[in-house]
Order: structure tokens, then C-alpha cells, then sequence
């Protein structure tokens, strides 16, 4: 296992260079860190993606304690990560104290709403729960990639190719009050699922239409919005050929 998960590590690390990356309202996820970290919430079948972007820097993802979460937890802390061993439907309260803890020592958090088993794009409550004990906010990450395989599996595991689009949309940040009611925390559940079901849409959509070949076209040297950026998309907007450089500019191959 030692050998294999280096070599998906390794693979995940020379792809990802050649990934061309847009990403999209990166400004929420500011606005949701109030001087502290935040909870990033995506689908587990698109966690490849983020697992190049956000790697090297120090986040701690909730992994499950069945066998594939092992071979998970070693992959991802070969790329940088922290984990928390547990998951939101089973032991769930080791997992909601790890996660926890993870996040009142500053570390960023990430979670997989609909893992570890589904069913797929469903939202389940353990990622709010964990915001509310921490009161980070979660930030909600619609993600896609084109062209990629897309695995037989209960979560349609999405595996970009070489030299493939791919794009991150933000939304707006979720605060869960410490007094939030059962009856509250189950409507911004189902509202938090609308929301990250219409990011990961949008997603899609610019990783295959020709406005995203014109987003990236617009841009210019080094990543920034060149001219004619605001007219191919309204929203705050960023994009970078992979090869050295993640998200807020930091190296971590």
C-alpha cells in the first residue's frame, strides 16, 4: 500500500501541473474566514481536483475509518493534508470533537457532505454540525473537470485527464449559529445541498462551454484577469495553468 499511494500521490502531482484551472469567486472564501479558517464543503466524487489545488497547506479532511479511507488518508497526507480519522454518520461524535479540535488550532477543514457512502450529492448534516461547534463558516465548492474518466463507482468518482479544464465556483459562506434549532440546522441543510448541486452545475457548464475557452483566453500573464474578463464573466475570476502554483500562490510539489 506504501508503494501505491505514492504513486497516486506522484501521478495527482505531475497531472495537476498540467491541469488549466479556473476558479470562481475566490473572494468568499475570505469573506467566510473572519480571522479564522473555514470548512470547505465539495462532493466526494470531485475531491481529485481539490486535492492538487489546496495541497501543502496544512488542511485536515474528515476521512472515513473503512479500508478505502485508509488508502484516502494516505494518499492526501502525502500531498500535504491533515486528517481526522471517523465520519459524520458513523462515529460520529470522534469525528465531530476531531474536526473540531483540527479547527480551533487554525487549520483550514475539509469535508465530503455526501460521504463516505452516499447517496451521491445528498448533503448530510455532520459538516454543519461541525460548524456550529467551531463557528467557522463553511464555504461550498462546486467542482469540475473536462475532459476526465469517471469511475462505475456509488460517488461517479471524476478523474481529470492531462491537460484538462478544470474549474472551482465558490459560494457565498454558511454561518450556523451555536443556538441553531434541529428543525433550523435540517433547512440549511436542504438549502446547503440546493446550493452546492447549482455550483457544481455551473462548474460544469464552464468546464465544457466555449465561455469558459474564453475566460481562459481573457486572461493575462501569470494568471491575472486580463481584458475582456468582466464580459465573459460577471464574478471575481481566476485562472492558472497548474504547472507551479495552488490557489492563494503557494508551491507545494
Amino acid at each position: 500500500m506504501t508503494v501505491a499511494t505514492w504513486v497516486v500521490a506522484r501521478v495527482i502531482q505531475v497531472s495537476g501541473r498540467s491541469w488549466r484551472l479556473i476558479e470562481i469567486e475566490r473572494d468568499q472564501v475570505e469573506r467566510g474566514r473572519r480571522d479564522g479558517g473555514v470548512i470547505y464543503a465539495f462532493w466526494h466524487g470531485r475531491m481529485m481536483v481539490p486535492a492538487y489545488t489546496h495541497r501543502r497547506r496544512g488542511i485536515h479532511v474528515l476521512i472515513s475509518e473503512h479500508r478505502d479511507g485508509e488508502y484516502i488518508d494516505r494518499v492526501i497526507r502525502r500531498l500535504g493534508f491533515g486528517s481526522v480519522r471517523g465520519s459524520t454518520t458513523r462515529g460520529g461524535a470522534k469525528a465531530l470533537f476531531g474536526m473540531a479540535g483540527a479547527g480551533h488550532r487554525g487549520h483550514d477543514l475539509a469535508v465530503t457532505p455526501d460521504g463516505p457512502g452516499g447517496p451521491r450529492f445528498r448533503f448530510q448534516t455532520g459538516v454543519l454540525s461541525i460548524a456550529q461547534r467551531t463557528g467557522l463558516a463553511v464555504i461550498p465548492a462546486g467542482v469540475a473537470a473536462h475532459p476526465c474518466l469517471v469511475l462505475r463507482s456509488w460517488d461517479r468518482f471524476v478523474i481529470p485527464l492531462p491537460f484538462c479544464r478544470c474549474v472551482i465556483v465558490y459560494g457565498e459562506p454558511v454561518i450556523v449559529p451555536r443556538d441553531c434549532t434541529r428543525e433550523a440546522l435540517e433547512r440549511l441543510r436542504i438549502e446547503a445541498e440546493s446550493t452546492l448541486r447549482g455550483l457544481t452545475a455551473r462548474a460544469e457548464r464552464l468546464s465544457r462551454s466555449r465561455a469558459g475557452r474564453r475566460l481562459r483566453a481573457a486572461l493575462g500573464p501569470g494568471g491575472q484577469p486580463g481584458d475582456g474578463v468582466e464580459a465573459a464573466s460577471p464574478t471575481p475570476t481566476r485562472e492558472t495553468r497548474a504547472h507551479g502554483a495552488t490557489p492563494g500562490g503557494n508551491d507545494g510539489s
